[in-house]
């Protein structure tokens, strides 16, 4: 009576080009879609003499070397050309002329966030900071009433290598 239910053993008998075309196309299904450095989750986190350098070194590539395209702009940088580690030395170049040359942290941070632009598919995530950001640097009264030499030397202070710009500039409260 149950014989309806059984299948019969030749319909078990997959040839392997099958196998290997339903593992392609789940392999399709599954792909990232590739965003821009600065639209990751972590590139946020950053602060603010990172982002520019990570942006600007990622970005300034499709002046001359990579196209534009989101897919590849990103496939450019990553694995064409020994690009990587060209991006990577002068990354390091420009975190260290923005957020000093003593910020290991921004070093690593930024460093962290171009190897997960080129891996999308394993992003790691920042620890959330003990004393997060609570103010631009412009919201502090007493900067302010400073003299403008002096508002220029507190930015450049802060670390950010565009002093003129200090309201671009977080600190800490």
């Amino acid at each position: 009576m149950l014989d309806f239910f059984v299948v019969p053993p030749k319909m078990w008998r997959v040839p392997f080009s099958s196998l290997l075309s339903l593992s392609l196309i789940a392999g399709v299904a599954t792909a990232v879609d590739v965003v821009y450095v600065t639209e990751l989750d972590i590139y946020s986190s950053l602060a603010p003499c990172a982002k520019y350098a990570v942006s600007y070194n990622v970005m300034r590539m499709t002046a001359s070397k990579c196209p534009d395209d989101i897919n590849e702009l990103q496939a450019c940088v990553c694995t064409k050309n020994n690009n990587l580690a060209a991006v990577a030395s002068d990354l390091s170049k420009s975190v260290s002329n923005a957020c000093g040359s003593t910020a290991a942290e921004d070093q690593a941070s930024a460093s962290t966030v171009l190897s997960a632009y080129c891996n999308q598919s394993k992003l790691p995530k920042f620890p959330t900071p003990v004393s997060p950001v609570q103010a631009y640097i412009t919201e502090v009264a007493e900067v302010g009433a400073l003299a403008k030499c002096a508002q220029t030397a507190l930015g450049y202070a802060v670390g950010y290598v565009f002093a003129p710009q200090v309201e671009s500039v977080i600190i800490g409260s």
